[in-house]
């Protein structure tokens, strides 16, 4: 079975970003490995209670593109709020309150 996601817990899961089965390198980084190094420092920012506005002019991107990112994020960590994405990150060590 080829795993939906880099994580997919199954025990026949193949990683889709090693292409190996069980990835010790992936399962060691938890889901945050399957966001992209911009989603993470769009999350970041998030958590630190930025607003879409301000990050986009922060990070030089679109408004609408925020949103993307955040709404990607969002699904590959299967988050449904940013009080939860802040949750998340803090437990993760992403940011600090």
């Amino acid at each position: 079975m080829v795993a939906t996601g880099p994580h997919d817990q199954s025990s026949n899961a193949v990683c889709a970003l090693h292409s190996e089965r069980d990835c010790a390198r992936c399962q060691a980084f938890g889901p945050v490995r399957a966001l992209s190094n911009r989603e993470r420092e769009v999350l970041r920012l998030l958590t630190n209670g930025s607003r879409s506005p301000c990050i986009a002019a922060h990070l030089n991107i679109c408004v609408a593109t925020v949103e993307v990112h955040r709404r990607n994020i969002m699904r590959k960590l299967g988050l449904h709020t940013v009080a939860a994405l802040t949750k998340y990150a803090v437990r993760e060590g992403l940011t600090s309150l």
